[in-house]
């Protein structure tokens, strides 16, 4: 019903962080001084909603058996180890919000073992895409803030 009152334009990523810091406060003056809210939506840069796996992206992903992981726990990313990557198919999925495939993980210093959407499981980064995921992390909490 708003579509027609809408507009929709690209931010680039380095403009972003500028927009989302000091609790939005760039925002907050763009909607003050335009009588409009702003909302973000499809930021490339932050984990998206798990969407169908295609088979290059099942056959692609360094998530498999005894992989070192982080696992999304509680909202926190975790130090993990994969013990199973259940993958019954996209096409099968539709009655829930994974793509088709589960993962067995053991985390934490008990070696507690959970299952977990897909999405919520990521390789392990050293280094600088390590330090560039971190920001990427710290902005995306600072949109949820």
């Amino acid at each position: 019903a708003l579509q027609p009152l809408s507009s929709t334009f690209a931010v680039p990523k380095d403009v972003l962080s500028d927009l989302v810091a000091e609790k939005r406060e760039a925002i907050k003056g763009i909607e003050d001084i335009t009588k409009a809210i702003v909302f973000l939506l499809g930021v490339s840069s932050l984990p998206s909603a798990p969407g169908k796996a295609t088979t290059a992206d099942r056959e692609s992903s360094g998530i498999k058996k005894d992989a070192k992981i982080e696992v999304k726990i509680k909202g926190e990313w975790q130090a993990g180890v994969v013990l199973e990557v259940d993958d019954w198919g996209a096409d099968s999925d539709d009655d829930d919000d994974t793509d088709g495939r589960t993962v067995k993980v053991k985390w934490g210093e008990e070696g507690k073992e959970l299952v977990v959407p897909f999405a919520n499981v990521r390789e392990v980064l050293e280094g600088d895409a390590a330090d560039k995921r971190r920001q990427e992390d710290e902005e995306a909490a600072k949109l949820n803030e």
